[in-house]
């Protein structure tokens, strides 16, 4: 065991008087990577703060390895990530699941169809991020082998945000997929671009807590749990079958 480790595990056992003393107060240190942090985390923390008004919530946005390497090093005390991904020792706490949309340009061809089908894209096309982002992971994951290596061996443009990589499609330089909380959220208001649910089964993601084994912040825990999946209701979320087209 690092020394590290053994500091955060240590720090977590401190922690854990200190909130015997004050639950519910404090500093907190929350993770979350850039394609959930600007879409889940402001209703997220707007109704946590109605729960414990008294925490102070410090956050950290940056891609999974690093927010995974600060929580095993007692940096963070919790994090928000996508799986599938390896956690390592770390707890996962699952909180729901999304699917992956299509977005492309207002004159792709593909954008006529209703429920595209992920095995009949022209995987060759697909816009990536870049290397450390899991999009990148779970984009290709979705894909067939085939499909995977004429993704890989095509990709001459990958982008180093979601923003860059929802205005790449809007020039017609590809498609991409997209989290489906991104499209809900009306992020893509000022973008030239169609989103489209993909026909069922859909590439999915699951959206996860994830903590030190020797984490004791449960009053915290339980909280972004329960507003979290409350969140996953169809009226915050809107309907599966709705197609969204943005006006350039």
């Amino acid at each position: 065991m690092s020394s590290r480790r053994v500091l955060s595990d240590a720090g977590d056992l401190m922690q854990r008087c200190e909130d015997a003393k004050a639950p519910g107060q404090g500093q907190w240190r929350l993770g979350a990577i850039p394609t959930i942090a600007p879409f889940l985390l402001p209703p997220l923390l707007r109704e946590l703060r109605k729960t414990l008004p008294k925490l102070q919530v410090l956050l950290r946005e940056e891609p999974t390895h690093l927010l995974l390497q600060a929580l095993d090093a007692g940096e963070l005390d919790m994090a928000i990530v996508a799986l599938p991904m390896d956690t390592g020792r770390l707890r996962v706490e699952p909180l729901f699941s999304e699917e992956l949309w299509l977005i492309c340009g207002p004159d792709d061809a593909v954008g006529q169809i209703d429920q595209p089908r992920l095995a009949k894209l022209q995987t060759e096309r697909l816009l990536l991020m870049s290397e450390g982002h899991c999009l990148t992971d779970h984009t290709l994951q979705a894909c067939t082998r085939s499909q995977r290596e004429r993704a890989a061996s095509h990709s001459e443009i990958e982008a180093t945000s979601l923003a860059t990589l929802v205005q790449m499609v809007a020039a017609g330089l590809g498609i991409a997929l997209l989290p489906e909380m991104a499209i809900k959220s009306q992020w893509l208001t000022q973008g030239s671009v169609l989103a489209k649910p993909l026909a069922a089964p859909a590439p999915t993601r699951q959206i996860a807590l994830v903590m030190r084994p020797t984490h004791t912040r449960r009053e915290v825990e339980d909280a972004m749990v329960r507003i979290a999946r409350a969140m996953r209701r169809p009226k915050i979320m809107g309907a599966r079958r709705s197609s969204i087209k943005k006006a350039p």
